[in-house]
């Protein structure tokens, strides 16, 4: 297949993932024995920035590591990936972001993390990237692992650029009900509950959905995905919503489940697809994903999530 000279621009967070698992999540105060630990490379920005590659777009990654060990095998990783890593700065005497995740039997899992030197990307960053990195047509894709102010000036640069913006608010944030930098999103790819954390709430009603997705909208938001995990997805364009089934899927691990979907769905995008029919390839990817252990280990390439989706389309109709 041609690679598409269409851009996609990721900026984001690298970390390192520390995945020990267990039988069951421990609950407040309780210590529980791991049956493995394992490190695999993570970050929400670099697992969008995989996913999309892997998906066959032609991926730039904006983002900052430490010069320590964890930063020199994310970095090398990126570049096994043939991820552009121009923008990708080190931090000197910074350590690298590392997340400690806890797994269990059912593949849920919970998850800390330390920032490190993602912190340290500042909007004095993307004013230092070239006027022209940006083009009509291009994507920009930034999830919430980096200061605020900083994908804020990217948003609007992307923009001011004529780059379509998707906006991944994971993990979810404040934002000023005032601001009106939602305004500068095209596409916003959120889960349920970061749904209700973007509107004030720690926990979402069914019947509270529609009204909150209203409110996106009329702070300035085009298109929203919500993802539902075993539900699906629903979609929302035009203030018309739709929900979407969710794939067959075996979850064994559902880390970077929703960064595989917002990167296949970015790659897809890039590729002319209309969202539906991109969140519906990404929904195929990320039902891939779960199914494998690690972020980007179990992020899946074109030609599995085509065989699978061939292999679904026969059994089902779909």
């Amino acid at each position: 297949m041609t690679r598409p000279r269409t851009k996609i621009i990721v900026l984001g967070s690298t970390n390192t993932d520390l995945v020990l698992r267990t039988e069951h999540l421990p609950k407040p105060g309780q210590t529980v024995l791991g049956k493995s630990l394992t490190e695999f490379g993570g970050g929400k920005g670099a697992n969008q920035a995989v996913a999309a590659q892997r998906a066959g777009g032609q991926v730039i990654f904006i983002g900052a590591i430490g010069d320590d060990y964890f930063g020199l095998s994310r970095r090398a990783e990126l570049e096994f990936e043939r991820i552009d890593l121009t923008y990708l700065r080190t931090v000197p005497k910074v350590s690298s972001g590392v997340a400690l995740i806890l797994v269990d039997e059912h593949g849920e899992n919970m998850i800390g993390v330390a920032p490190g030197a993602n912190h340290q990307l500042m909007p004095t960053d993307i004013e230092r990237l070239p006027k022209d990195l940006f083009q009509p047509g291009d994507f920009f894709v930034a999830p919430w692992e980096t200061p605020t102010e900083t994908i804020r000036a990217a948003l609007q640069l992307a923009k001011n650029n004529g780059a379509t913006t998707i906006f991944n608010p994971a993990p979810v944030g404040a934002i000023d009900p005032h601001d009106d930098w939602l305004g500068l999103v095209d596409v916003l790819i959120l889960n349920e509950h970061e749904l209700g954390l973007l509107n004030g709430q720690s926990f979402v009603e069914a019947s509270q959905s529609l009204l909150m997705i209203t409110d996106l909208h009329d702070r300035g938001v085009l298109n929203i995905v919500v993802t539902l995990g075993d539900q699906g997805h629903l979609l929302s364009q035009d203030r018309q919503m739709e929900m979407f089934p969710p794939f067959p899927a075996e979850a064994v691990d559902t880390v970077g489940a929703g960064d595989t979907f917002v990167g296949a769905l970015a790659c897809r995008l890039a590729e002319r697809a209309t969202l539906r029919d991109a969140a519906r390839w990404a929904s195929a990817a990320a039902a891939l994903a779960v199914t494998r252990p690690g972020a980007q280990a179990a992020i899946p390439t074109r030609d599995e999530v085509d065989l699978f989706l061939a292999r679904v389309g026969t059994m089902t109709g779909r």
